[in-house]
């Protein structure tokens, strides 16, 4: 977009305000690339401020590039990426540290120490193989 524009642009794809660009208002695309200069809102999936580029306002993006030359004044937020959310990732390192305490629970005996887990029975030993140990036998 070269030229003036004042209002709300709503776009699925690429929106750019190139160098003779002038827009005040509230941006929502896909994704935003000024080179000229935006005042307002802005909504998208990714934000790129290229050198020459003068943004005011308040942003919000799961990518945002900010280019040397360029000029960035108000507030910034990063949305999530992927599928897992902070309150997602808080809930399961809640629950994984759950389950370790109730693994803990289940290895304290009756006076709350801890006991080892039981060893796996891997055969008989022979005395002939381990050292130290002498086999008597009577007859």
């Amino acid at each position: 977009m070269d030229g003036e524009f004042s209002g709300q642009i709503r776009s699925n794809s690429l929106i750019t305000i190139g160098k003779t660009g002038k827009v005040d208002g509230e941006i929502h695309s896909k994704k935003l690339i000024v080179t000229g200069r935006f005042e307002g809102t802005a909504d998208c999936g990714e934000i790129e401020i290229l050198s020459g580029g003068n943004v005011s306002g308040n942003i919000s993006s799961r990518v945002l590039v900010i280019e040397r030359g360029s000029l960035f004044q108000g507030e910034s937020q990063l949305k999530e990426t992927g599928k897992e959310t902070a309150d997602t990732a808080q809930k399961a390192a809640t629950k994984a540290d759950k389950q370790k305490d109730d693994k803990n629970d289940k290895n304290k005996s009756d006076t709350g120490r801890l006991t080892p887990p039981p060893l796996p029975n891997v055969g008989t030993v022979g005395a002939a193989s381990t050292p130290g140990i002498s086999k008597s036998t009577k007859s």
